[in-house]
């Protein structure tokens, strides 16, 4: 096993732990999202993957941020929950925008599988966004991404990844079932 194989294998063990630990609503999901997210930066750009290597840039600062936002005294999180026209806006609009993204990169890159890269960013980029702001609907948009980034991760050889997105769309499902135990009462 070479040095890369390792990395990426320690990147899969500690973005399962965040998953898992955001699931239960723990804060320090957000150190292992550190370090998954820094391995996997190298990984997506060696691979040309380059909205995946943005959207890990991402994380790294919203690792920052969700640890600020996830603090609190008694360590419980306020779950709340979109309406649904606001969600299905947000929604169409990340669609929308990833389609642009996927067109410009296509003509102007050599990046592989450019609408496929670019609608798992920009979903993971809506679905980070909400989880730090403690939305239920968060792990609906996750599912989405999880299950096409499956895919994406298999077609380019990256089996521990694309491992890693099942388990992501497991976790994600059962983030969901948790969150909505825990949700305050609208």
């Amino acid at each position: 096993m070479v040095i890369s194989d390792i990395l990426e294998w320690l990147g899969v063990i500690s973005a399962i732990i965040y998953v898992f630990l955001a699931s239960k609503g723990n804060r320090y999901c957000f150190v292992f999202g550190l370090v998954s997210s820094v391995i996997f930066v190298e990984i997506c750009y060696s691979s040309r993957l380059y909205f995946e290597t943005a959207i890990n840039v991402y994380y790294v600062i919203m690792s920052f941020v969700g640890w600020y936002t996830w603090k609190s005294v008694s360590g419980e999180i306020d779950i709340v929950r979109l309406n649904n026209r606001s969600f299905i806006g947000l929604l169409i609009t990340s669609i929308l925008v990833a389609m642009f993204l996927g067109f410009f990169v296509e003509e102007y890159t050599n990046a592989d599988l450019p609408y496929l890269d670019s609608i798992t960013t920009v979903l993971a980029v809506l679905a980070t966004w909400m989880m730090v702001k403690k939305q239920l609907e968060n792990w609906i948009v996750w599912i989405i991404a999880d299950g096409l980034s499956i895919f994406m991760y298999f077609s380019k050889d990256h089996i521990p990844m694309s491992f890693l997105f099942l388990i992501y769309t497991t976790l994600a499902f059962y983030g969901y079932f948790i969150w909505k135990k825990k949700m305050i009462p609208a």
